[in-house]
C-alpha cells in the first residue's frame, strides 16, 4: 500500500524544476521588493541627515553674521578713538610735539 502513493516531496520538487523561470522570477520580486524597501529607507535617513544639517548650516550662517556684526561694532574708529583717549590716555599729536626724524 505504501508504494502505490506518490512520494509528496519527489512530486513538489518535480512540480518546482518544471517551474523552474517561474521560481526564480519569484525570488528576484521577492528580492526587489526588499531592495525597494531598503532603499527607500536609506533615501528617508539621508534626506533626515541633510534637512539636519542645511539647518545646522543655517544656524552657523546666522551667528557669523551676528559675529560680522559685533567685529564691525567694535572695530570702528570712533570707539576705539574714545576708548584710546580714555582708557589709555593716548592724544592726537599736535603740531609742536611733532619730531621730524630723517633717516640717511
Amino acid at each position: 500500500m505504501a508504494d502505490r502513493q506518490p512520494k509528496l516531496a519527489a512530486l513538489i520538487g518535480e512540480d518546482l524544476w518544471q517551474s523552474k523561470w517561474l521560481l526564480l522570477l519569484s525570488f528576484l520580486v521577492i528580492g526587489s521588493a526588499f531592495a525597494v524597501v531598503y532603499l527607500a529607507q536609506s533615501n528617508r535617513l539621508l534626506t533626515a541627515n541633510k534637512e539636519k544639517l542645511m539647518q545646522e548650516r543655517e544656524n552657523l550662517d546666522v551667528e557669523w553674521r551676528h559675529l560680522n556684526l559685533e567685529e564691525s561694532t567694535l572695530g570702528e574708529d570712533s570707539r576705539v578713538d574714545r576708548i584710546a583717549r580714555k582708557q589709555l590716555h593716548m592724544k592726537r599729536v599736535s603740531r609742536e610735539d611733532e619730531k621730524v626724524i630723517e633717516l640717511k
